[in-house]
């Protein structure tokens, strides 16, 4: 099941998310489970790093998340899933503690660009929005050192998944492995035989289809279909009724100016002057505001701050930057040093008198919003009220319909009582995407109902719920010819062109292998044309089932044609031809010509390292885990 999660991703892409797939849940969702002792819920220990049942039920979380949001059809075993995931967190483990001496580091401000870069926390105009940012850690439940500490523990993931295919450890035999197989390029040419080109001119008679259906009559069924009464609590809609007045507007106006003169971007230099009064502080409060008064002389004289900063300075992570604190958006600006630059010009001096310290601040740059004038920003200010208050509206009315839906068993009672409609849908089926069935869980809400019941107030996306009752339900019943005629004559034509592709495929085969003709000669026998693809690594082949028969067929010889087909997912077929295969020399190159060589097709190997290097951990670190409570399960370092 794993592996079909990963299927869906890319190169180095898919290395990376796969190191850190369940970071965004175990972050918003997940629990701290770092406690040991007589926990009952320790599943493991990886020398001595806990794995509990909080980890593995965020995980598996996590993955069934991502499994409903494929666009393949999954059978989800709930067993399979929970083993994939409980490999999941060990492979974290055990990937972590294998590079732990590797010096990877994830300082605060990594750890606030990325935060400050997350489309999550980013307004409308694209920049960080310290309120969307609080309102997520409020969901959440998490203190703001709590997330940082938890993003920065996902973080450095990423940095080991990186360093695993940038690779790192990796010893010489391995190193050369990788760069043959990357490096090794090959040159075909094919005929390609296209499902749609191969039954273009098909057209099944009345008397096929009618033999198709009658062969096969069950094959041709009406699904079951189940009609729904809903209530919509939409806080769109909700919005689109609210008028506001022309004072409220430029009140509105006028603080979207303020915000946008507090919020604005500024970078600054510091220095900072600790004090205080034990035996090991650096000097006294008074002598720090001496300190403090003779550099700013100093600087207004025209002394050069960086000069300054680098001589005098006590923060040691600014210090050798001449006090440069960054863009203020990045981390590492306390309200005080905020408040204090707020007024000031760039070039202009500030100072904070902290608990334990005297700052002197220099403003650098200042980068604000532009606001633009109040009739320019009318539709802007206008639409924000009117979702503010379509957001009040519907929780005011989410409570209402939350008590009713409880309270009473008549839909038009509920209904009336927040002043909505009762809508009645089209026949849904389970294969249904029509608006109302492209909503999360309502399909799904729909068939787990009975005739008449009542569901739970399910939640399909923000600012929008719906309460259903199942009005109607249709059997699923044989379908009449007449009905089922577009699906008869796509079988049928899908089983035509199939055929045809087959014949064909078997015609060039013996033209090839029984009378011994050339490539050429076969596809001008039959009236073909062919087409060539030189020099192409095994990664630049789109399709994968083409990629395994190019490059796994051994290398033609003058006397030994090399020939094979391969049957696209779509149908569609290639006979082709190997001309050419070209490996690289590794012996006398070094390891950066190595890792270039790599580079050039990790896109797509980082996938199939990743699967070896996984393998290989897990079978190393079985000794360090030690089992708890629950028991060991089904060998989950054996699962491929």
């Amino acid at each position: 099941m794993l592996q079909r999660i990963r299927s869906k991703f890319k190169g180095v892409t898919a290395a990376v998310v796969l190191g850190f797939i369940a970071v965004p849940f175990v972050l918003f969702f997940g629990a701290e489970s770092y406690f040991f002792g007589d926990d009952p819920n320790l599943i493991a220990q990886v020398d001595g790093e806990a794995v509990t049942s909080f980890d593995l039920d965020a995980e598996a979380n996590s993955l069934r998340l991502e499994l409903a949001e494929s666009e393949e059809e999954q059978d989800v075993d709930e067993n399979t899933l929970r083993e994939d995931a409980l490999r999941s967190l060990l492979l974290r483990i055990i990937e972590r503690q294998n590079l732990d001496g590797a010096g990877l580091r994830v300082t605060d401000r990594i750890v606030a660009r990325y935060i400050a870069g997350q489309s999550e926390f980013k307004d409308e105009t694209g920049r960080f929005s310290s309120e969307l940012y609080n309102r997520a850690l409020l969901n959440s439940g998490r203190s703001d050192p709590e997330f940082r500490s938890v993003l920065g523990s996902g973080l450095r993931q990423l940095q080991v998944s990186a360093a695993y295919l940038h690779g790192a450890g990796l010893p010489p035999d391995q190193l050369e492995r990788l760069a043959r197989i990357a490096g090794e390029q090959r040159s075909f040419r094919y005929i390609p035989l296209y499902a749609e080109e191969l039954s273009a001119d098909y057209k099944p008679t009345p008397e096929e289809q009618k033999a198709h259906y009658e062969a096969d009559p069950e094959r041709y069924t009406a699904p079951e279909e189940r009609v729904l009464r809903y209530i919509d609590l939409n806080y769109r809609t909700l919005a689109s009724q609210v008028p506001f007045e022309e004072d409220q507007l430029r009140d509105a106006y006028e603080r979207r100016v303020d915000q946008a003169r507090s919020e604005a971007r500024v970078r600054a230099s510091a220095i900072v002057l600790l004090y205080g009064s034990g035996p090991d502080a650096p000097r006294s409060a008074e002598a720090a505001a001496e300190l403090a008064d003779e550099l700013k002389a100093k600087l207004e004289e025209g002394a050069d701050f960086a000069e300054l900063a680098r001589e005098h300075s006590d923060d040691d992570s600014t210090a050798e930057e001449g006090g440069d604190l960054g863009w203020s958006d990045e981390g590492g600006y306390t309200r005080s040093f905020l408040n204090a630059l707020q007024d000031l010009k760039p070039g202009e001096l500030g100072s904070v008198d902290t608990s334990d310290a005297q700052v002197l601040l220099r403003l650098e740059e200042r980068e604000s919003e532009e606001v633009g004038s109040y009739e320019e920003e009318l539709p802007r200010i206008r639409q924000r009220l009117v979702e503010a208050e379509g957001r009040r509206m519907f929780d005011e009315q989410y409570e209402i319909l939350q008590d009713l839906a409880f309270e009473s068993d008549s839909f038009t009672e509920i209904a009336g009582g927040v002043g909505l409609a009762v809508i009645t849908s089209d026949p849904i089926t389970e294969e249904s995407s029509t608006e109302l069935a492209a909503l999360s869980g309502v399909v799904e809400t729909t068939f787990a109902l009975e005739q008449g019941e009542m569901s739970r107030l399910l939640e399909v996306e923000e600012g929008r719920v719906l309460l259903l009752e199942l009005a109607e339900i249709t059997e699923e019943r044989p379908m009449s010819e007449e009905e089922a005629r577009d699906q008869i004559i796509e079988d049928l034509t899908t089983a035509f062109a199939e055929a045809e592709r087959d014949r064909t495929i078997e015609s060039i085969r013996e033209l090839l292998v029984d009378e011994g003709l050339s490539f050429t000669a076969a596809v001008a026998r039959l009236g073909l044309t062919w087409e060539s693809i030189d020099d192409v690594d095994r990664f630049r082949l789109s399709d994968p089932a083409l990629a395994e028969a190019v490059f796994g067929l051994e290398a033609p010889e003058p006397d030994a044609p090399a020939y094979d087909s391969v049957v696209m997912a779509d149908g569609s077929a290639l006979v082709f031809e190997l001309t050419s295969v070209k490996v690289p020399e590794i012996e006398d190159t070094d390891d950066s010509e190595i890792l270039a060589l790599i580079e050039s097709g990790r896109a797509r190997y980082a996938q199939a390292y990743y699967e070896m290097r996984t393998r290989l951990l897990m079978s190393d670190a079985e000794e360090d885990i030690q089992w708890f409570n629950q028991g060991r399960p089904a060998a989950p370092s054996q699962q491929q």
